[in-house]
């Protein structure tokens, strides 16, 4: 000993996802916690559906290959549009949030008419070919979304990962300011 207070010892950031590279149980369990509240997973399949696309295992080859069951609902810019909106809400955020019912009603709303407006507006500009097809494109983009937010629904994610049972959730809902408020 040297007289010095010793550094506690850092975790080397390049062996967390090297598979190789023996892990303790807490790096595990926090990489699970990440793993299990990322709802990213459900972007590709978004995606997938709007471009009438689906993964199938290919018997000869082993490989699991996209394979294209129809015509995209929407030209690139109408798929590229309708991911950015999904990103926005499909996230940890929503995930691991304190969400009230009436904030979850409020945000879908929102985004619903965002999007109502730009497949309205673009109908011609994203190729979309008939109501019908538009209305299939709503719910491909909005059921994940809702689905998304209500793991959120009165921090049930983040009070199934383990809360302390002590602490006292932050009253942020209870702020009279909300972006989503209409008329000002």
């Amino acid at each position: 000993m040297n007289g010095q207070p010793q550094q506690p010892q850092q975790p080397n950031l390049a062996n967390l996802f090297n598979p190789s590279v023996q892990q303790t149980g807490l790096d595990r369990y926090g990489s699970a916690i990440k793993d299990l509240t990322d709802p990213s997973y459900i972007l590709p399949s978004v995606e997938m559906d709007l471009r009438r696309q689906r993964q199938v295992l290919n018997p000869d080859t082993g490989k699991i290959e996209v394979q294209k069951v129809g015509d995209p609902l929407m030209s690139e810019e109408g798929i590229t549009n309708c991911l950015s909106l999904c990103r926005s809400a499909i996230n940890n955020i929503a995930v691991l949030n304190s969400l009230k019912d009436q904030m979850i009603e409020q945000t879908m709303l929102r985004i619903a008419d965002d999007l109502i407006m730009d497949l309205m507006l673009s109908m011609s500009q994203y190729e979309i070919k008939n109501s019908k097809d538009r209305d299939l494109i709503l719910n491909i983009v909005l059921i994940p979304i809702w689905l998304t937010l209500l793991r959120g629904r009165e921090g049930g994610e983040r009070k199934f990962w383990g809360a302390n049972p002590g602490y006292n959730e932050p009253q942020a809902n209870k702020t009279s300011w909300n972006p989503f408020r209409r008329g000002g």
